[in-house]
This record gives structure tokens, sequence and C-alpha cells, in this order.
């Protein structure tokens, strides 16, 4: 992959991937809507997976750095969809209360995944700036998070002093 987005993208699938177990995790995917745009009012249901990892890149601000380069900083936005499957009320046995909770307990190991972690070179850290609770009209729980990166994006710099020179032309002396 050519695109900085696509790389940055794809190193924090695989971190999310290598992190969480399937039962935490069953996809990651860029967030095209896959949670909206279904009818549950039919049976309709999302057309992902749960749990899911939807990641986004929400904005990106870009300064010039001269030469071409410019430093970029964007908001990475994950949000983390689950289905809700058992209440938390005191009255619910300790276990079912465990599974309803889980959501907590995963949204908490993506966080030590993610914050102060580097996508790789040219990438700085993800530092968390938010988490929110999206409200939604059907039973699904979706937590938003969203992390701050900075980077360089030199992909169109141009090489100094590598311009060959005109040639030399010699005046020709007639005799």
């Amino acid at each position: 992959m050519d695109s900085l987005f696509a790389t940055l993208y794809l190193a924090i699938a695989e971190r999310i991937k290598e992190g969480l177990t399937d039962n935490e995790c069953a996809n990651v995917d860029i967030d095209l809507g896959q949670m909206e745009g279904y009818n549950p009012e039919n049976g309709g249901r999302p057309k992902i997976h749960l749990p899911a990892h939807l990641v986004d890149f929400e904005s990106t601000n870009f300064t010039d750095e001269g030469a071409a380069v410019q430093r970029a900083e964007t908001v990475i936005l994950i949000r983390s969809c689950f289905e809700q499957v058992s209440p938390t009320d005191k009255l619910t046995p300790d276990e079912w209360r465990e599974k309803g909770l889980a959501y907590f307990d995963i949204e908490w190991k993506l966080h030590k995944l993610l914050h102060d972690w580097s996508p790789g070179e040219g990438f700085g850290y993800l530092t968390r700036m938010s988490a929110v609770t999206e409200a939604r009209p059907d039973h699904y729980r979706v937590r938003a998070q969203r992390y701050k990166l900075s980077f360089t994006d030199d992909s169109t710099l141009r090489e100094i002093g590598t311009a060959s020179a005109p040639p030399v032309v010699t005046p020709k002396t007639i005799s």
C-alpha cells in the first residue's frame, strides 16, 4: 500500500486483531456505515459480525514544513460495536452481569492496546482524546473512542540538487 492512510489503517487493524480475542473482536474494518442503514423493525441486523471495531479517520489537519513536506495531525475514530446481551442490575446473577458489562473490559483492553502506541516509522504515538456512548434507536451498544496522531507526510518531497544542469553551449568562433 502506498497511501499513508491505508498503511495506518492496516497497522491499527493488525494491532487490534493481535491484541483482542475472537470473543472480543469478531471484526475490524473501515467504518463504512455497517452499523447504520438497516431496518431493525423488520428484524434487520447490522452488516457486520459483532463485536466489531470500526476505524475511520475523522479529520486531519496539515501544516506545511517546506520542500513539499507536511506535518499532519489526524483524529482516528474507533467505534466498538456490541450487542446488548444481558441486564446489569443488582438482581441479575453475577455471571449474566459480567457478560452484560464485558464491553467495558473490551473497551479498556482496546485502549491499553492503542494509547501511547506508534503504528510505525514516521508516525507519532496515539493519544486518547475522548470516549463516548452513541445514542442509538436499536439494542446495539456503540462506544466511540477518539485518538490523536501526528505524522509527517513527505510523500511529495522534492530532492534538492538532483536536477541536471542545462548543457553548456560553447560559442563557435568564426575564422
